[in-house]
């Protein structure tokens, strides 16, 4: 008698990949909330969108034939994900603007403290002009650099150091109890400072990422 039987149901391989494909994505799934381990590990905190998609996908093919554990997985995958997520996609209510309320434009930038086109970085600071100025990866070279901006930005914190934790705060407007902190036991430096806005302080953080430190 002759039996045939196909090559996905014969082959480890055909019967194993979707339990590795689950068990992977349920691996980074989970990583992202361990990013104080390593910046490794929060680097996949970065992709909760990517994750949702392929978990969606892959449970959709755990249903013919259906493998229950992959999908369980793969499902509780997809719901933490999107969990995550969901709060950006969700429209919210939008607050009352104030009357007197006034826009402040941010700056967020990363010069790289081996980049030697200071000018380069500087003309994009000019040319945005924004209200306050966070930069990161700030040495002594970079530190003396930004002093080209004084004329725009004459309130400022900077913390100049030889590795790529270098931070800096600019703002056209007076900064009131600035000073440096640190988040969740990390040993790294961060800047709070309250803003004198014309309508109104606010607090402003320059955080330190890790995605840049290797």
């Amino acid at each position: 008698m002759t039996q045939t039987v196909s090559p996905a149901s014969s082959s480890p391989t055909g019967r194993c990949w979707i339990h590795r494909f689950a068990a992977a994505v349920g691996i980074v799934t989970v990583a992202g909330w361990w990013g104080d381990w390593h910046w490794l590990l929060d680097l996949t905190s970065h992709f909760r969108v990517h994750w949702l998609i392929v978990s969606l996908a892959g449970a959709f093919l755990c249903l013919r034939p259906l493998r229950p554990a992959p999908l369980i997985v793969l499902l509780a995958a997809a719901a933490a994900n999107a969990w995550v997520v969901a709060p950006y996609w969700l429209p919210t209510a939008a607050s009352p603007t104030p009357s007197t309320a006034m826009p402040v434009r941010v700056v967020a930038l990363n010069v790289r403290r081996v980049n030697r086109d200071t000018a380069r970085s500087i003309a994009h600071l000019r040319e945005r002009a924004a209200d306050v100025v966070a930069v990161i990866e700030i040495d002594a070279r970079w530190a003396a650099v930004l002093s080209d901006l004084d004329d725009l930005y004459p309130h400022r914190m900077i913390e100049p150091r030889d590795d790529n934790l270098g931070i800096a705060l600019l703002s056209r407007w007076p900064l009131a109890d600035a000073r440096r902190a640190e988040f969740g036991g990390r040993q790294r430096p961060n800047m709070l400072a309250r803003v004198v806005h014309p309508a109104g302080s606010f607090l402003f953080v320059v955080p330190q990422p890790y995605s840049h430190l290797h």
